[in-house]
């Protein structure tokens, strides 16, 4: 099992997608989010994306995946509300019908420095989680730890 990030949680998880979106993508709209996470081999393969080919994979192994444009929008819903009701700025200002979005503080955030990190190499695993492997060429066909 991959570590993942103890940090944008909850609510600021559209955060990642804003960095994805802005670093690697280089666009500051979430409109495409759903089509660039959807894995398909044709959106991966293509030129334009491959400077973002580990961010993309790190981000489907974090389960981040909002599968609609709908399901964006929600998630957006609740980033705006939950920092409109504990009268906070989120990372992030982010329009939910244009799905465009921007930063709050124009200087660089210590957060998405560290997501930009945690994008571009590859997640280490948990150290503490056993494997189990099945070899059929065992003599009790059984499988080891």
């Amino acid at each position: 099992m991959r570590t993942k990030p103890n940090f944008w949680k909850g609510a600021d998880r559209i955060c990642w997608y804003c960095v994805l979106m802005k670093e690697f993508i280089n666009t500051d709209s979430l409109e495409y989010a759903p089509l660039v996470m959807s894995g398909m081999a044709s959106i991966l393969n293509a030129p334009a994306l491959e400077p973002a080919r580990q961010a993309l994979f790190n981000m489907r192994q974090m389960s981040l995946t909002f599968v609609t444009q709908q399901s964006v929008k929600h998630a957006i819903a609740l980033y705006n509300n939950h920092h409109y009701c504990n009268h906070t700025k989120g990372t992030y200002e982010i329009d939910i019908e244009t799905l465009h979005f921007k930063r709050t503080d124009p200087l660089e955030d210590s957060l998405i420095t560290q997501a930009r990190q945690i994008l571009s190499t590859p997640l280490p695993y948990d150290s503490y989680v056993w494997f189990y492997i099945c070899r059929s060429s065992s003599a009790d066909g059984g499988c080891v730890r």
